[in-house]
């Protein structure tokens, strides 16, 4: 089973492999490192996928201190997470 946990492990990990993603999400300039911080995302819902890779479910979160403004989303097939995705908002 994936914990939240996990998820925002996997949300970092992306994160870390993509430099300068979260950057590209906005107009303005803004400090990526609070995204980086595994402690700063807090997941707000978990439900059924029905969007994104084949899996069964979708946790979404958000990022403090960019609440509202920058999401990422996890998807799980149960046993593993199939995938991850961060967005500006």
């Amino acid at each position: 089973m994936i914990s939240t946990a996990d998820c925002k492990q996997a949300i970092v990990a992306w994160l870390q492999a993509r430099p300068g993603h979260v950057q590209q999400q906005f107009t303005d300039p803004i400090d990526e490192a609070p995204s980086l911080v595994v402690g700063n995302w807090k997941r707000i819902v978990k439900e059924f996928a029905t969007w994104g890779p084949p899996a069964k479910w979708m946790r979404t979160f958000d990022c403090r201190p960019y609440d509202d403004q920058l999401r990422a989303y996890v998807w799980d097939d149960g046993q593993q997470i199939v995938g991850v995705e961060v967005l500006g908002e």
